[in-house]
């Protein structure tokens, strides 16, 4: 599929995220256009965004048409118009020291999975968010992580988010392949039996 974003003018390094069963990632370039291609057929509806900045678009519902060999779907081209987004300022504290904690890591769910870390003073801002719920992950080390959702569809255009995080204990493992390799850089993702949120 063919597209661009633009706020008026182009908008280039948008990322763009198509989401059916699964969710692919593009970007757009200079001139605000972004292609995914082998999108395979869906039962249920496509959706389309994207962000950059503090610039974000509505979520698009698309249309879709299966092509002669019924392996991929096709849209039409279409133009995604941005606006201004809000922004989620994160406060974190330790519950042991009362102090700003830097480092620490604030995680975005599924399908958004943005990412960034806390300054000096405990803060980070994330920005480009649509008025909607969101999961977030926030966690630190030799801290319990908190798991806070952002309720945005009724709050300012800035919102801010204390966060005190506990201490918490160290788990301590290796991961092997099925020959018993050891697998260097894997990602370990653990959860809570209540969570949904890994």
């Amino acid at each position: 599929m063919l597209g661009n974003v633009a706020d008026g003018t182009a908008v280039g390094g948008a990322r763009v995220m198509l989401r059916g069963s699964r969710v692919f990632y593009g970007e757009s370039d200079t001139e605000g256009r972004f292609r995914f291609e082998g999108v395979p057929p869906n039962a249920r509806q496509y959706k389309i965004w994207a962000y950059v900045g503090n610039l974000i678009t509505a979520k698009v519902q698309l249309d879709q048409t299966i092509s002669a060999d019924s392996e991929s779907a096709r849209f039409a081209p279409l133009r995604l118009e941005m606006r201004e987004g809000k922004r989620a300022k994160f406060v974190v504290t330790s519950a042991v020291t009362k102090q700003p904690l830097e480092g620490a890591v604030i995680r975005f769910g599924y399908p958004d999975r943005r990412k960034t870390t806390t300054a000096a003073d405990g803060t980070a801002v994330v920005e480009g968010l649509l008025a909607q719920e969101y999961d977030v992950t926030v966690e630190a080390e030799r801290h319990a992580r908190q798991t806070p959702q952002l309720y945005l569809s009724q709050s300012d255009k800035d919102a801010e988010y204390k966060v005190v995080l506990d201490p918490g204990g160290i788990v301590r493992g290796a991961v092997f392949d099925e020959q018993g390799h050891p697998v260097s850089q894997a990602e370990v993702v653990y959860r809570e039996p209540e969570s949904y949120i890994g």
